[in-house]
């Protein structure tokens, strides 16, 4: 009977290792250390940081020589960004961008400026930065030289200028070509 009681006590050791085998089988199985092929590499995030940068910055420099300004210093910000190394140039270009901005404004204020003069006005302006006098100008187009003094102010105001070099400054940045003195 003891053979027989260690035969029993065998087989039953045997299932319960051939179950705990199975179980680890299944377990390895399901982690996916076999039967799987190895999982794909983590993509590095710096890989192509330069190549974008520099189309950004190839971007910005078209959109700043076709005048748009804003849409150049989008683009310059974003290579700025991009750039691994912190290039110079991309800072250049962005306070030229912003420069440009600056000047566009200035120049489009100043526009505005000159649109809202009637155009009696813009003969006045016209004549008077070209260096007539007011007695002048009053005869180059048929009106008193106080009526010229009443427009001379109003173009003045209109035009936001402190001073007749200033107004002559501002008329020279609209390009404004002026009459020729008599």
């Amino acid at each position: 009977m003891t053979r027989l009681y260690f035969a029993a006590t065998a087989a039953r050791a045997s299932r319960a290792l051939v179950g705990m085998g199975a179980a680890f089988v299944l377990a390895v199985m399901a982690s996916g250390c076999v039967g799987s092929a190895a999982p794909a590499p983590t993509p590095d995030p710096f890989a192509g940081l330069a190549d974008r940068s520099d189309q950004a910055f190839r971007q910005g420099l078209e959109a700043y020589g076709q005048g748009q300004y804003r849409d150049a210093l989008t683009s310059f910000e974003s290579a700025r960004t991009l750039s691994p190394s912190g290039d110079p140039h991309i800072d250049q270009m962005i306070e030229r961008s912003r420069a440009a901005l600056r000047l566009d404004s200035e120049m489009q204020a100043l526009r505005k400026c000159y649109e809202s003069l009637t155009p009696r006005e813009r003969e006045v302006m016209g004549l008077v930065v070209s260096g007539l006098l007011n007695k002048q100008v009053g005869g180059e187009l048929g009106i008193s030289e106080i009526t010229v003094k009443a427009h001379r102010g109003q173009v003045m105001r209109k035009m936001k200028a402190d001073s007749l070099p200033d107004l002559v400054t501002r008329a020279a940045r609209l390009g404004l070509r002026s009459a020729p003195s008599h």
